[in-house]
């Protein structure tokens, strides 16, 4: 996932799309230090300053943060998307990336049930499939 990650980062700074519009939290990243770069940029865009990446490094900088990144691994992010598409691509990936891992702890947690029984269990996962097939992830 990284790197449709760094591809986030990256449209965001090219001003595809600002951070509060994208529909993702830093706890969505599943790398440190990108999380701590999109904190950055929805910070700047909430302060109304401008989301640049000289502007993201030098906070990034100042905070001492833990982790890797310097200006030029910016520059790269920016330069790997050039298109609202493959801005779009990357966060489809994510997003979907989401919605599988908390399928996946959903179904651990209804199998892992005692109280239920095999056809309870299996009504359950249709109800859900239903409900995801329909577009409701939230359940």
């Amino acid at each position: 996932m990284k790197i449709y990650e760094q591809r986030i980062i990256g449209g965001i700074i090219n001003g595809i799309l600002k951070p509060s519009e994208i529909g993702l939290t830093n706890s969505d990243f599943e790398n440190e230090v990108l999380s701590q770069i999109f904190m950055i940029a929805l910070k700047l865009e909430i302060d109304k300053q401008e989301i640049s990446m000289e502007l993201i490094y030098e906070v990034y900088a100042e905070k001492e943060f833990l982790g890797w990144l310097n200006l030029s691994d910016l520059q790269n992010y920016s330069e790997s998307v050039t298109s609202i598409i493959s801005f779009n691509y990357a966060l489809d990936k994510i997003k979907s990336g989401l919605l599988n891992k908390n399928i996946r702890r959903d179904i651990e947690q209804i199998l892992e049930s005692e109280s239920l029984s095999g056809g309870q269990i299996l009504n359950i996962l249709k109800e859900k499939r239903i409900l995801i097939s329909l577009g409701n992830t939230q359940f």
